[in-house]
Order: structure tokens, then C-alpha cells, then sequence
């Protein structure tokens, strides 16, 4: 059985996955502070920008300023910024991915794999405890060995 906390993707975006017919869940995500977010605008490199979420949840981009993206998920934000520049330019091709999953709600997280009856992932609350977790999990499966259980923590 394993407990720890995962470490965030390097790049993420959503679309469909190679070799296959199913949509990625990432399109499900909201952004959140800290997150850091790629605009791109085709053909218009100028325009394009990484930039982190400020702590009010906005980004800057050029030509139109504010726009809100924290709470939002990456299509909504590209959505908004494709209407905004449609003021400016014809017809703009936006894309918003996230590059860096930053944020509280996915870093405070622990997982829980393993010999137990359902592997989950939980926010982390003050003051959880192991068994905490493996409770939430629904205990230990029939075929887990309590004596040769691991705990990993990331530092």
C-alpha cells in the first residue's frame, strides 16, 4: 500500500489522447492562483504569452489586458480571450494550456493506491492521519499485508 503526495505534470492540456477515441479529463480542470498558463494565438506570436495566475485569480494578456482565470477551466478562458481579440483581429485562434499545475487544490492532495478497496485521491485536511486515509479508502483490501505496508512523503 502506498500513501504520498503526486507531483504535479510538466505540461498539460486538453484533447483527445493519442490512439484513442476518449477525451483527456484534464478539459475538467479549473485553473487556479499560482498555476502557470500558456496563451497562444495563431500566427500571432506576439500576442502569445506564458504567465502564472496572480493571487486575484487573473492574467494579463496583451492588447486586451484583465482577463479572469482562476475557477475556469482552459476552454472557457481561451473562449473568452478569442471573443476579447475578435475586436482587434480577424477571426483569432486561442489556445490556453496550463504548464505548470501549481495551485493548492492540486498539490495538497493526497493518494492512496494499493492494497486498498477503493485508491483514491483527497484533499489534504490539518491534522489527517494515516489511518484517516486508509479509512477513506475503505480500508484494506483482502489480499493486503498490514505488516509489509510503506508510507512515502514528499519533502
Amino acid at each position: 500500500m502506498l500513501f504520498g503526495c503526486g507531483s504535479a505534470p510538466k505540461s498539460v492540456s486538453y484533447g483527445p489522447e493519442p490512439h484513442s477515441n476518449k477525451k483527456l479529463l484534464v478539459a475538467d480542470y479549473l485553473i487556479g492562483v499560482d498555476d502557470k498558463v500558456q496563451v497562444d494565438v495563431w500566427k500571432h506570436p506576439d500576442l502569445s504569452i506564458s504567465v502564472p495566475v496572480r493571487p486575484d485569480g487573473r492574467i494579463s494578456v496583451p492588447l486586451i489586458g484583465e482577463v479572469l482565470a482562476g475557477g475556469r477551466s482552459p476552454k472557457d478562458v481561451a473562449a473568452e480571450i478569442q471573443t476579447r481579440l475578435s475586436e482587434y483581429i480577424k477571426q483569432p485562434n486561442v489556445a490556453v494550456i496550463l504548464t505548470e499545475l501549481r495551485s493548492h487544490e492540486y498539490l495538497s492532495r493526497v493518494r492512496v493506491t494499493g492494497s486498498v478497496r477503493t485508491p483514491l485521491s483527497l484533499t489534504y485536511r490539518q491534522g489527517m492521519t494515516v489511518l484517516d486515509v486508509v479509512l477513506a479508502a475503505g480500508g484494506l483490501n483482502d489480499f493486503a499485508s498490514p505488516n509489509g505496508t510503506k508510507l512515502f512523503r514528499r519533502r
